[in-house]
């Protein structure tokens, strides 16, 4: 059975903002829109859809991005880790024909 996401769109909006013109610390006005929650998820994260654009060095950037994010109550995993996660999808997407 998947979770259910419970995120706020507005508050979700805002943390993913954020959280991402910190990772580009490069980026000038980040901005997060189209954030699409969908009703449920995987067995071990929240998924969330959006769309992202700044402007890097004179030239705006937009990207589809896909955030997953640790549920706020436990899922299937009682300590989920994301970065194991990521690092087991990226390998099977390296040197695997699966779609990742």
């Amino acid at each position: 059975m998947a979770l259910l996401n419970q995120l706020d769109e507005a508050s979700t909006t805002q943390a993913l903002t954020a959280w991402l013109a910190g990772k580009l610390p490069a980026a000038q006005d980040v901005a997060v829109t189209d954030l699409l929650i969908p009703q449920s998820a995987g067995m071990s994260m929240t998924t969330i859809l959006f769309n992202a654009s700044w402007t890097e060095q004179g030239a705006a950037v937009t990207l589809a991005l896909v955030a997953r994010v640790a549920p706020p109550e436990p899922g299937v995993f009682m300590d989920p880790d994301l970065e194991k996660e990521f690092t087991l999808m990226k390998i099977l997407g390296e040197n695997t024909s699966l779609a990742v």
